[in-house]
């Protein structure tokens, strides 16, 4: 039984050491050959025969994001992406999935990352705790009539899982954490496994 745990232990470690590489390798190669797949098969059709290259559709892939990055400010490129928004919204369960990946979006590129700036502890009750983040400072129509006042609304992740739970929580029951907001999400979502360094260990080094 020694041996057995001593060989599992070690496929446990080189499984926690590879699969972190291979997942976001994977998930570069399924970008780029969907960029390419898609674009590629448009280009062929447009392009001269023998003129299209392994890696153009990529390279237009590229592009084309970078000039929609560029024309976001612009008033008629952005009320013509408003309109499309305001169209998809109108439509059930397409609205439900297109608001999912607008605001992962959001958040993967930085947008939702200010709007989890703000690190807090939680007091769940009085000798148990939890790390969230304030989304909203006013609750809103969130919380029934009388329960409005004086309560934000916090964003609890889930250990190990895409989601968690939105709590209307009490002002009173909210500290502020001097803590990053990635070193905090990191240290939530893997349980306090990957815990960031201490900061005085820091500072004595």
């Amino acid at each position: 039984m020694t041996i057995m745990r001593v060989l599992r232990n070690i496929l446990l470690k080189g499984l926690a050491t590879v699969l972190p590489v291979v997942v976001t390798l994977y998930l570069l190669w399924w970008l780029a050959t969907t960029g390419e797949s898609l674009l590629g098969a448009a280009l062929r059709a447009v392009l001269p025969a023998g003129v299209y290259r392994p890696g153009m559709g990529l390279a237009a892939a590229v592009v084309l994001i970078f000039v929609a990055g560029l024309m976001t400010d612009a008033w008629l490129f952005g009320s013509v992406v408003r309109l499309a928004e305001r169209a998809l919204e109108r439509i059930p369960i397409v609205k439900t999935v297109f608001g999912g990946v607008r605001d992962l979006s959001a958040f993967l590129t930085g947008g939702g990352q200010e709007r989890l700036a703000r690190v807090v502890h939680v007091a769940l009750t009085p000798d148990i705790g939890a790390v969230g983040f304030i989304t909203r400072d006013e609750v809103g129509s969130l919380a029934p009539p009388d329960q409005r006042d004086g309560r934000v609304a916090v964003y609890l992740p889930m250990s190990y899982q895409i989601g968690g739970y939105t709590l209307l929580v009490p002002r009173d029951r909210i500290t502020p954490l001097d803590l990053p907001a990635q070193e905090a999400m990191r240290l939530v979502l893997t349980a306090g496994v990957s815990a960031p360094p201490r900061r005085g260990r820091e500072s004595s080094g």
